[in-house]
């Protein structure tokens, strides 16, 4: 028998498993075993990687590991730390597997440096649905490891499929906005494994160290960066304030309400910050990267820039506006769509309120 009392919960399983016997090799077989489980603390392994050192072929591993399973059904009495090992990670899964591991250890539970997965597969031997606690899986993603439940297996995938498309929108996305979008978790529990899983991406960039909005440096689409290279082509500074009006109004064209949010002038600010290429003071941002109008802006958008760009106050009505540059009546569409839609124009305002049938100019020109 094995003495538990001075052992850890790893310990006890792993000198457990050395008394089993399995017959002829009994030694070796435990060792194949322990490294397929996990219970030697280094993560588990697949049939074929536990036979290589003896080579065994994995159907040989299969027989191996399913007797020593069996044994430890039939003979191993279940110890109170594994039971509160289980519930623990029950109720914080789905969750990093670092974060497990080192409750388990602050709880005294298991050895430091112990990889969960050990336990998880005395856990699923053992058959503990008795208790209605769920085996945790251990899974891996972007190279970092988490432990998700069987209807959670996804979900790390799914999580960074949201933010995709939340920041390819919006330019940036928060550990909030993403939770809103993930059902049948508590909300400490969900928070936690977005922003786990936001940082096993290597491409997440954090807006700032108190904040909880990000971005992706190189991955998927980011339109609000694509509307500053149109607007920082042709100008050289822009009020944030500006700014927003200027993205919402481009924002209004293929809006999804689902999936669309304006920016806070804060996170906006800081998002702007964030990249070499901007620079903010106070509320006026400046770029210092030469972008080309003719890559970034539409034909018809420059057309208009450049007819306001001529008036003494950068401003004008949108019939003078219309005389100007609608010469043919195909001009028509392209002329209504830049109007309302491009983010190189905005309506002046008087008195708080818009100046209808007026435009004028973003910011300063270049």
């Amino acid at each position: 028998m094995v003495n538990q009392k001075t052992l850890n919960l790893n310990e006890v399983i792993s000198r457990y498993v050395d008394l089993i016997d399995t017959g002829n090799n009994s030694k070796r077989n435990n060792e194949i075993a322990k490294r397929y489980f996990g219970f030697d603390g280094k993560g588990g392994s697949s049939m074929q990687v536990a036979g290589e050192p003896y080579s065994l072929t994995r159907e040989s591993v299969r027989q191996i590991t399913n007797k020593v399973a069996q044994k430890l059904r039939d003979t191993f009495v279940v110890p109170k730390e594994l039971y509160l090992a289980a519930s623990i990670v029950d109720s914080k899964t789905p969750a990093s597997s670092s974060l497990l591991e080192t409750v388990l250890v602050d709880e005294g539970i298991i050895s430091e440096n112990y990889m969960l997965e050990g336990i998880l597969s005395i856990i699923d031997i053992m058959d503990m649905k008795d208790l209605k606690i769920k085996s945790g899986i251990a899974i891996k993603h972007n190279g970092c490891r988490f432990i998700v439940g069987k209807e959670n297996i996804n979900l790390a995938q799914e999580i960074e499929s949201i933010a995709i498309t939340l920041i390819s929108h919006n330019g940036a996305t928060s550990i909030e906005e993403i939770g809103k979008e993930i059902k049948g978790l508590s909300k400490k529990i969900k928070l936690d494994f977005v922003k786990d899983v936001a940082n096993s991406i290597s491409e997440t960039l954090w807006l700032d160290v108190e904040s909880d909005w990000f971005y992706f440096s190189e991955r998927g689409r980011n339109r609000f960066f694509r509307r500053l290279e149109q607007i920082f082509s042709v100008y050289s500074k822009v009020n944030v304030s500006d700014l927003q009006k200027a993205i919402k109004r481009s924002w209004k064209k293929n809006f999804d309400e689902n999936k669309t949010r304006l920016l806070s002038k804060k996170v906006m600010l800081d998002l702007v910050s964030s990249s070499p290429d901007y620079e903010v003071s106070g509320n006026v941002i400046a770029c210092n990267k030469d972008f080309s109008a003719e890559k970034h802006v539409k034909h018809f958008d420059l057309i208009i820039f450049n007819e306001i760009k001529a008036t003494e106050n950068h401003e004008i009505r949108e019939k003078i506006l219309e005389d100007a540059v609608v010469s043919d009546v195909n001009d028509k569409w392209s002329f209504s769509v830049a109007l309302n839609y491009s983010p190189l124009i905005i309506q002046p305002e008087k008195d708080g309120k818009k100046k209808r049938g007026c435009y004028k100019l973003l910011g300063e020109v270049k």
